[in-house]
């Protein structure tokens, strides 16, 4: 009879201190969306072109080490340069915009004479 009512004190006792479970749901996990919000936008040099542009985080988390990558292709698609570049700015709080830019040196032209700028791409990168 000792041993039933200790189990049953300690069952009740391990009920009683668990912690009670909650209703209401968890907030939704914050995510930052850094957008381009002009560019990439082509500047031409003797030695070297730019693209250049604008970003702007439309989340509602911080975009840290924002990076940009442009690659400059072909009129078949293929990939003949790419560079990467950081933000002017590279922890975006909501909201915020910065500039970027990017340099490709091509002295002898030999991008510039093979680019198509309607096949170029970019992507965003960032880390949360």
């Amino acid at each position: 009879m000792r041993r039933f009512c200790f189990l049953l004190i300690a069952i009740t006792f391990l009920v009683a201190c668990e912690s009670p479970s909650s209703s209401e749901p968890e907030p939704p996990a914050k995510h930052a969306n850094v957008v381009m919000l002009e560019g990439p936008l082509f500047e031409d040099g003797y030695l070297l072109f730019e693209y250049k542009g604008r970003l702007q985080n439309k989340g509602d988390a911080t975009a840290k080490f924002t990076k940009v990558y442009v690659y400059v292709r072909k009129a078949d698609n293929a990939l003949i340069a790419q560079e990467d570049t950081y933000a002017d700015d590279t922890d975006l709080i909501p909201q915020e915009t910065t500039a970027w830019n990017v340099l490709f040196w091509d002295d002898t032209h030999s991008i510039r004479d093979q680019m198509d700028q309607g096949k170029l791409t970019y992507e965003i990168k960032w880390d949360e």
